[in-house]
């Protein structure tokens, strides 16, 4: 989604590499149903809670999550922020590596 914020998120270890490149995306309730996250947001609803933040805050000084909002009449027609995988890459390292 053009406009949008990116997380590249890196790690390595003594055998791999690997790179994740994510971005925070609105999605509505009702298509992360079969997913943990809708029984979550469910519980969440039912008890007339506010809606929660599913996205971690990464940088103090820049809000890199957008602000979290109500809930919609129908809680399936509720738009949340999620983090997408957008592309993944990893590769083992060779022995001279």
């Amino acid at each position: 989604m053009p406009g949008l914020p990116y997380r590249v998120y890196t790690d390595t270890c003594d055998y791999g590499l690997a790179g994740i490149l994510q971005q925070v995306q609105p999605i509505a309730v009702r298509d992360l149903k079969g997913m943990r996250a809708y029984d979550q947001l469910k519980k969440v609803f039912d008890r007339n809670r506010p809606i929660p933040q599913l996205i971690t805050v990464l940088s103090r000084d820049k809000n890199d999550v957008p602000k979290v909002g109500e809930w919609a009449n129908n809680f399936e027609d509720t738009v949340v922020h999620v983090e997408c995988v957008v592309s993944y890459w990893s590769r083992v390292l060779k022995s001279a590596e």
